[in-house]
């Protein structure tokens, strides 16, 4: 079941706080020696509002704009602080770009933010999204624009192979130690910590070494409550297929068939090939030698080394957040004209928290709600 957005909407004034919180163990001995212990990977984020007006006229007895009501009944329909919604953060809901190795094609439509590599290995990123000219543009590579037909790039320095340009856009590659590797979908503020998204906010777009990537054969999308040994996510990940079938019994496998057992190493069928597999999984060699199976030889490869990375991505993203309480005042502090006469314009302007407010409880509090493990 999708949740609801939380509507945008006029009076919000800059009185806006955003504060980050941890939940962490603080044990004190009678020497003031400390041991604390961290209980949460990712921070809750606590939003604090306050809205100097909405907006709740009417006209003749119709209704003609009513922000006030609008807020209202977005707090009935989630039961107060019972229900959880989305957020959009407009100062942070992005990760990305993501650094892609294209080079550049003409008469094509890039959207905005789109990277790639020009011939002098530079990361031309796309600032103005438009169709490309019939010919390739001179590029700036002092940090400057370039006009290509409608579009327009921005030099954003020198590629290497180490992906340095794009530390903000970089998803990391875990293996659960059976083969399979997953990328936690994360953002970060500055290159430092890692925090796990819950709710994307539209596609992801997916690049593996610099090269984009398509959902469904080439990654899937999970989540949230993915855990891993190690590793615990209460966010969405991408899932890397391997590509190599389990083990079945009593299957018949031709010579160098693989195979992915359960210690994530790949056996190859080196002899007996045409022969079938034995009733019961047998316990595999993962040292780089051979296992007899029913009417077969199979020989160890290795551990699956999975998918090359590094993996970059961009997408858009939603806080998951709840309202901090189950009652929440909204103060009218100017009336406009009689609405019960139906005749003329009714209604005035209310507010949370704002100037005009005086007895009213001051702000309007959201805080994060983490989903359910899967």
């Amino acid at each position: 079941m999708s949740l609801p957005v939380y509507p945008t909407l006029p009076g919000l004034t800059y009185t806006v706080i955003k504060a980050p919180e941890f939940n962490t163990l603080d044990m004190r001995a009678p020497n003031a020696y400390e041991v604390r212990i961290q209980q949460t990977i990712n921070p809750t984020w606590n939003f604090t509002f306050i809205y100097d007006f909405l907006h709740d006229f009417f006209w003749g007895g119709y209704q003609l704009v009513s922000e006030l009501r609008t807020l209202m009944d977005f707090f009935l329909q989630v039961g107060g602080k019972a229900g959880s919604f989305l957020f959009t953060d407009p100062d942070d809901n992005y990760v990305g770009p993501a650094l892609s190795t294209a080079t550049w094609q003409p008469s094509f439509t890039y959207p905005l933010n789109y990277g790639i590599l020009d011939s002098a290995n530079h990361w031309q990123q796309i600032t103005g999204a438009g169709t490309t000219a019939s010919s390739i543009p001179s590029f700036n590579h002092s940090g400057g624009p370039t006009s290509d037909g409608t579009a327009t790039w921005t030099d954003r320095g020198v590629y290497s192979g180490g992906f340095p340009n794009v530390p903000l856009a970089q998803l990391s590659l875990v293996s659960d130690g059976a083969g399979n590797y997953y990328s936690p979908i994360q953002r970060t503020l500055g290159g430092f910590f890692y925090e796990d998204v819950t709710d994307l906010n539209g596609g992801i777009t997916v690049y593996l070494n610099g090269v984009l990537k398509t959902v469904g054969p080439d990654y899937t999308v999970g989540g949230p409550g993915l855990a891993l040994p190690t590793h615990s996510y209460m966010g969405m990940y991408l899932a890397w297929p391997t590509g190599i079938a389990a083990w079945q019994a009593a299957h018949t496998y031709a010579t160098n068939a693989t195979i992915l057992d359960p210690a994530g190493h790949i056996q190859k069928v080196t002899g007996g090939g045409g022969g079938a597999s034995g009733s019961s999984i047998p316990v595999f060699n993962d040292s780089g030698g051979t296992t007899t199976d029913g009417a077969l030889t199979w020989t160890d490869q290795g551990y699956n080394l999975g998918p090359t990375g590094p993996v970059t991505a961009q997408f858009n993203f939603y806080f998951r957040v709840r309202f901090e309480s189950d009652s929440q005042d909204f103060e009218k502090f100017l009336g406009v004209g009689s609405a019960a006469a139906n005749i003329g314009q009714g209604g005035g302007y209310w507010t949370i928290g704002g100037s005009e407010g005086q007895n009213g409880s001051g702000t309007l509090k959201l805080t994060t709600a983490r989903p359910t493990p899967l």
